[in-house]
């Protein structure tokens, strides 16, 4: 059984989840630890990133632990499939597309872009919460409507961005293009703020 120790606690690897990132436990709780390699400024970074989105609407899981010496964070582990994975499946409903458009007119009054890839968002209870934790200062361009909104439909875009990550798309699930756009001017007219 191999362990993390961060602030002299023992937590249990579950499973590595990526080069610097594991799914860890203890006491029965479930967790999602990060390790910053270089000293200070990527985990203050990450600290101060979290405070900003959280500070801005944004939900996103808690942090638990901030270790400066071992240079890992401890933050609430979010069970259940992505919102990509969702959309694989089957449309999305309709209170995903109330979040999304908030949570973009959050980050957009606050002067960030987030990433609003669909596998950066999962479901908890009523929320959708934001995984990624990265942000850029806000540029008109890169706005959720102008940019991500057609990578939470099933469109070719949906599909190109699936063949990127090696996952085949249903081709079948298409719309029409101006059924697509119907329906994506719709949801942004209900929504946008």
């Amino acid at each position: 059984m191999e362990t993390l120790l961060i602030k002299r606690k023992n937590y249990e690897i579950l499973e590595k989840m990526g080069e610097r990132t594991y799914k860890v436990t203890r006491n029965g709780k479930i967790f999602f630890a990060r390790y910053f390699p270089n000293k200070d400024s990527e985990l203050a970074d990450f600290v101060y990133i979290g405070k900003r989105l959280n500070a801005s609407g944004v939900f996103i899981p808690k942090i638990r632990v901030v270790d400066k010496k071992s240079q890992y964070i401890l933050m609430d582990f979010i069970e259940g499939p992505s919102v990509m994975e969702e959309l694989i499946k089957g449309d999305l409903p309709e209170s995903y597309y109330e979040q999304i458009y908030l949570t973009a007119w959050y980050a957009k009054a606050n002067g960030i872009i987030l990433s609003f890839k669909p596998e950066h968002f999962k479901k908890v209870g009523e929320k959708l919460c934001y995984l990624a934790f990265v942000f850029h200062k806000y540029e008109q361009k890169n706005d959720f409507t102008q940019h991500s909104v057609y990578l939470w439909f099933y469109t070719k875009d949906f599909i190109n961005y699936l063949s990127e990550k090696g996952i085949k798309g249903n081709e079948s699930r298409l719309k029409a293009s101006y059924e697509t756009t119907k329906q994506i001017a719709l949801i942004a007219c209900k929504y946008y703020r």
